[in-house]
């Protein structure tokens, strides 16, 4: 399925607007949903998640966990250390190892935090590796891998990115933040060997979880009945995934399932068409999602045009298009870092009296 999902941004710019649909939709807040049971498998990979403490303060070891096959190590921090500093993903392993490196994507760095999110959200679901870049790791010799700004960090600012790697054996990656002046290779891997460990915070979102899963529906939802609902990110019907923290030597919970591929199908039946909404329940969300019936994938880009989309409110919904009953729908995506959860999308069938309005922005 990754070839799916994997669409360059040619693909994304040829995209066909969607404009079957509402513009005097009978409002969907008024509307009675079904919940529409969704049946989740966990898929091969691991992920390293560096996120706790959201905020580091000085120079220290954010993250550290053991890979073997396809992994991802996700990173979503903020440089409170009072000077410019670096932020880097690398290997530490005890034996000899080789890793390819399939995606390195990053957000763009901000003080506002929402960009930063939503940019790697974007880059996430369009951007294609070209070849994948094969290192050597020496054994007990720290070696940086990438890092999210080629620049030293400001402080305060949020630098937020994804590194996608596959090995053939065990490999121990880390997340660490240097000084900005350790950047030399003899810099690098003595400030590697002798960084401390810097303390979990409140959100104790870091360590290695499960990196993907599917959901899909076992029964088929009918167009013919009521309006479908699915929910995602609010840790119930959606559950959270446990992990370890492999510095701290304990489990933990990646709260909201950040930097976790989400590959969902809906099974569908009848016939006639049923629109595609996204809607915020949490409060701000703006990210990129892929959603397609067959072959060519549309790519969804949300975005607040005036005020940041989903703020202190539940009414903000967007128009994922019109879409055939009796056909599979698919829909990818990461959750977006600096966003609330929970969400849901919401499925309403087409009634053949409804006017036509134009799809929200596709890219």
């Amino acid at each position: 399925m990754r070839w799916k999902r994997k669409i360059g941004l040619w693909m994304a710019m040829l995209a066909i607007p969607a404009v079957a649909g509402a513009a005097d939709l009978v409002n969907p807040f008024t509307e009675s949903y079904q919940e529409i049971p969704m049946k989740t498998t966990v898929k091969e990979g691991t992920l390293l998640v560096s996120d706790s403490p959201e905020y580091p303060n000085a120079a220290g070891i954010l993250a550290k966990g053991t890979i073997k096959g396809r992994g991802r190590i996700y990173y979503y921090n903020v440089n409170a250390s009072g000077a410019p500093a670096r932020l880097v993903i690398y290997a530490d392993n005890k034996k000899n190892a080789d890793i390819q490196i399939e995606r390195n994507l990053t957000g763009d760095g901000s003080m506002d935090y929402i960009s930063t999110g939503r940019t790697l959200s974007y880059r996430e679901a369009t951007v294609e590796a070209a070849q994948p870049e094969k290192i050597k790791i020496k054994a007990k010799k720290p070696q940086i891998l990438a890092a999210a700004s080629p620049d030293p960090i400001p402080d305060q600012m949020l630098v937020s990115g994804i590194l996608e790697v596959n090995t053939k054996k065990p490999v121990t990656f880390g997340v660490a933040v240097l000084p900005a002046d350790a950047n030399t290779e003899e810099a690098e891997e003595k400030a590697l060997k002798d960084l401390e460990v810097l303390p979990a915070d409140f959100h104790n979102r870091r360590g290695v979880f499960p990196m993907a899963i599917e959901k899909e529906n076992e029964a088929p939802w009918d167009v013919a009945e009521r309006p479908g609902s699915i929910v995602i990110g609010d840790g119930k019907i959606d559950s959270y995934y446990p992990g370890y923290d492999e510095l701290d030597k304990v489990n933990r919970s990646n709260a909201g399932n950040f930097g976790m591929e989400y590959d969902i199908t809906v099974h569908t039946k009848g016939t006639g068409q049923y629109r595609l909404l996204f809607n915020p329940l949490g409060g701000i969300y703006e990210g990129t999602f892929t959603v397609w019936e067959k072959v060519i994938p549309s790519v969804y880009n949300i975005e607040g045009h005036n005020g940041y989309f989903g703020n202190k409110t539940i009414y903000d919904v967007w128009n994922m298009g019109v879409w055939n009953a009796g056909n599979d729908l698919h829909i990818h995506f990461t959750v977006a870092g600096a966003t609330y959860l929970p969400f849901r999308f919401l499925l309403i069938p087409v009634n053949g009296d409804q006017k036509v309005f134009p799809a929200e922005d596709k890219v």
